[in-house]
């Protein structure tokens, strides 16, 4: 499933909201072997503490396709995501 649709506006932090803040979150994402989030870390700040912690929260909800050693043996992987947050309109 794309980022994209893991995000909804309940998602935008309301404290943010009323200033009409902005930034973008680089987070990595550390998931077990069968594709599920265990841990996300911010390792580039959007400038805002309460959207950097959205976007881990959004990331820990999410699931992926686990990764796969060359043996084709499912496998621990870490994940480097960024989200942008933007009010619309």
């Amino acid at each position: 499933m794309p980022v994209q649709q893991l995000v909804s506006s309940r998602d935008y932090p309301l404290d943010v909201v009323a200033r009409r803040a902005s930034g973008r979150s680089l987070a990595v994402v550390r998931l077990d072997a069968q594709g599920r989030p265990s841990d996300c870390r911010i390792v580039h700040s959007s400038g805002t503490k309460s959207l950097d912690d959205a976007s881990c929260m959004v990331m820990l909800r999410a699931r992926f396709r686990p990764a796969r050693d060359k043996a084709g043996r499912l496998m621990e992987s870490v994940f480097p995501l960024q989200l942008s947050w933007r009010i619309m309109g």
